[in-house]
């Protein structure tokens, strides 16, 4: 399900492939916004009301209330989970039903969000940065190999699973105030581009030059 994670930027390094499936989805929350304006312009003001999102407990709550869309300095910012915007309403202290405003968003945007999707095959070495304010992303399904392969040459031994490291990033320019998010793309970049020497340094450290002699020899 198409969602933005609870953090400004979320990275993903991916150190194995899996045997099929596993493709990143992204879309950007602007331009699913586009098309919603133009198909259902009833249903826009339900995306700048508030709503409740599913925790799955995280926090010792069972939902919150969030407006998942808002505008800051005439730029878009987004915060949407399709999946647990609908799920909330299954706890006792939920109201009873989704408006039906809200379940006819939702639906709308799951089909918008599909339709523009971009889908990436991470192989490894690949790494992804995505705004949370910008950009909603998913995973398909991916099928994991039972066998074990060897490398001679580095006496790495592994299977061949799928295997990303995710970084969730919270840039200090970015931490809000009483009217909306602080969005700093430059602040953003900058502290990105260190990241990915840090990671890229990590990688050719002695606990994956295996995995990194693969990736970019």
């Amino acid at each position: 399900s198409f969602h933005c994670d609870a953090a400004d930027v979320v990275g993903l390094f991916c150190l194995g492939q899996g045997l099929s499936g596993g493709s990143s989805r992204v879309v950007s929350s602007g331009a699913v916004f586009n098309v919603l304006r133009e198909r259902s312009p009833e249903l826009i003001d339900a995306l700048f009301t508030p709503m409740i999102f599913d925790t799955r407990g995280d926090g010792g709550l069972n939902y919150f209330t969030l407006r998942p869309a808002r505008f800051y300095n005439g730029v878009l910012r987004s915060f949407l989970h399709l999946e647990y915007m609908k799920t909330a309403y299954q706890h006792k202290s939920a109201p009873d039903s989704i408006p039906k405003k809200h379940e006819e968003l939702i639906d709308a945007y799951v089909k918008i969000a599909d339709e523009l999707a971009l889908d990436m095959d991470f192989k490894p070495g690949d790494l992804q940065w995505v705004s949370n304010h910008a950009i909603l992303h998913a995973r398909t399904a991916f099928l994991d190999s039972d066998r074990e392969s060897s490398e001679s040459a580095n006496s790495v031994s592994r299977s061949r699973n799928r295997h990303l490291l995710r970084l969730w990033l919270t840039t200090g320019s970015s931490l809000g105030n009483e009217k909306g998010f602080v969005f700093d793309p430059k602040a953003i970049a900058s502290t990105t581009l260190a990241l990915t020497e840090l990671i890229f340094g990590f990688a050719k450290s002695k606990f994956l030059s295996g995995i990194y002699d693969e990736c970019f020899s």
